[in-house]
């Protein structure tokens, strides 16, 4: 009686976290979709925070009235979620080029982009300082953007140049360090 209790009230304690954090992420969805006035990544932490408060609603009065029909659904819906997650990495595995490919298509898009959004912008730039890069596939990526193209039209003073997260690693190396003055 004692063991059952006691995974009664893990699960309890369990379901009522995730609960929590579904409800955090819902509200930092709302804050992010009201600050940002338009359809963009913030839909979907509200999505998947409601998904998560709903499904742990029946984890949490399943466990504490021990009502079995609320702790089958609980389950079923783990299950798909479960069956899904696996889906999807199959899925990624067996369409790795095409996921690759939409993807550099997408971070191209983001690219052009850059100087239009300040939060696309700070990805951006956590990403090429994170993985040391600059650009897609390479710097010249970056002469898709209008502020960085390297025309003879363009007024922009960033022209022909590439955002300073490009340039991570460089400021400590010394291009040509002086001798040390012997003296006389």
């Amino acid at each position: 009686m004692r063991g059952y209790r006691t995974i009664k009230y893990s699960l309890f304690c369990c379901c009522y976290v995730f609960w929590v954090s579904s409800s955090v992420l819902v509200a930092v969805g709302v804050y992010a979709k009201i600050a940002k006035e338009k359809v963009d990544p913030a839909l979907i932490l509200i999505v998947i925070g409601s998904v998560m408060f709903f499904m742990n609603v029946f984890g949490c009065l399943g466990a504490l009235r021990n009502a079995t029909c609320l702790l089958r659904t609980f389950l079923g819906i783990l299950v798909v979620i479960l069956l899904l997650q696996i889906a999807v990495t199959v899925l990624g595995y067996l369409f790795t080029e095409r996921v690759i490919q939409r993807t550099e298509k997408l971070m191209l898009r983001a690219v052009v982009r850059y100087r239009e959004d300040l939060d696309l912008e700070n990805v951006i730039d956590f990403i090429q300082k994170k993985f040391q890069c600059c650009g897609v596939q390479g710097y010249t990526d970056w002469s898709f953007n209008a502020y960085f193209n390297c025309s003879e039209t363009n007024p922009s003073l960033e022209a022909c140049a590439v955002p300073f997260s490009c340039c991570t690693g460089q400021q400590t190396q010394v291009p040509n360090p002086q001798p040390a003055d012997p003296g006389p």
